[in-house]
């Protein structure tokens, strides 16, 4: 399965939310859908709120996820994420079981048939 967009869960911490937003300035990141009559930016009020922001930035769609479905933020799920370096770039990533977790709990069908595949990949990391 693949996804078109990336989903980010930022720490919302006064610096943090500054610093994203001049990224998502740099990335020209809008409020999608973006139409004549709604051309809207991202600002720092936005990020300092709750629920899921769906952006479009130059380089495609962008969910920015400040509290998930279950209220859970960057704070909650820091503990089950895992470092990625390569380069200089540094990212953090939650694990397998995890999104496995966050999969489950949605209540949404499209979320739902994306488990079975995700436990599948799991038994193989296993062997």
């Amino acid at each position: 399965m693949t996804t078109s967009d990336l989903d980010i869960v930022p720490r919302q911490h006064e610096g943090d939310i500054a610093r994203l937003e001049a990224v998502l300035a740099q990335l020209d990141a809008r409020f999608r859908p973006v139409r004549a009559d709604r051309d809207i930016a991202p600002t720092v009020e936005h990020l300092s709120g709750h629920g899921q922001l769906n952006l479009i930035t130059r380089y495609g769609p962008l969910d920015v996820l400040l509290r998930l479905h279950d209220a859970r933020g960057y704070d909650e799920l820091v503990g089950t994420s895992q470092e990625i370096v390569e380069g200089d770039i540094r990212l953090r990533v939650i694990d397998l079981d995890a999104l496995i977790d966050i999969k489950r709990s949605t209540g949404r069908t499209r979320d739902a048939v994306t488990v079975p595949l995700l436990l599948a990949i799991k038994a193989r990391r296993n062997r």
